[in-house]
């Protein structure tokens, strides 16, 4: 069964639906992709591209993934486990070498942690079109980390917190 992508465009507020393989990220999104953290083989970078290999044997290459725009505004990654509504903000290292995948105990924090500028014009339209996406009342949180360099590895497991 192919793995379900959303792609949400920060600038244009636009929502790309996809199925695995090769996607090419247009300007600063915010990807949401259905797989557990345990589902992913392996992680690298590729030059600007995340390359995520599966359990099911299936990859998904996210294209210029670590390009941070303009405004310094970068990609950013969920998980989400369809079966329990369970969601995980994914971050990783600079220079790349690993993903690490931390679970949302809610759905409201990227309001707070990438729309604080925001918060006095009221909510933007692309936090808006999350909350659609995500299929709740709320929107999903993913702290924003810089890209580089290159590596592999079984990676994209959950932390057990900050360290």
């Amino acid at each position: 069964m192919p793995t379900a992508i959303s792609i949400l465009s920060k600038e244009t507020g636009q929502v790309t639906e996809a199925a695995t393989g090769r996607l090419t990220l247009k300007s600063p999104s915010l990807v949401k992709i259905q797989v557990r953290p345990d589902d992913i083989l392996s992680s690298q970078q590729s030059g600007k591209n995340l390359i995520l290999k599966l359990k099911s044997g299936e990859t998904l290459t996210l294209d210029n993934f670590f390009v941070v725009g303009a405004d310094g505004q970068r990609n950013q990654l969920v998980l989400e486990d369809t079966a329990t509504g369970k969601l995980w903000q994914v971050d990783y290292d600079v220079p790349f070498s690993r993903l690490s995948a931390t679970e949302l105990p809610a759905l409201d924090e990227l309001l707070v942690e990438d729309s604080a500028g925001f918060l006095d014009g009221g909510v933007p339209t692309w936090a808006k079109i999350v909350m659609a996406v995500a299929g709740v009342g709320a929107v999903i949180g993913i702290a924003s980390s810089g890209g580089g360099g290159g590596g592999s590895g079984r990676d994209a497991e959950p932390d057990s917190g900050p360290t």
